[in-house]
């Protein structure tokens, strides 16, 4: 059970991290570079 929950946490982590990575490449890159 352990396992399960562990791997369904790393796997939220990594969905955000992708949906944090898809907003940031949505906006402007300039607002990044400056």
């Amino acid at each position: 059970m352990k396992f399960k929950s562990s791997q369904f946490l790393i796997l939220g982590t990594y969905y955000v991290a992708q949906w944090a990575l898809a907003m940031s490449l949505g906006q402007p890159n300039v607002y990044y570079l400056n």
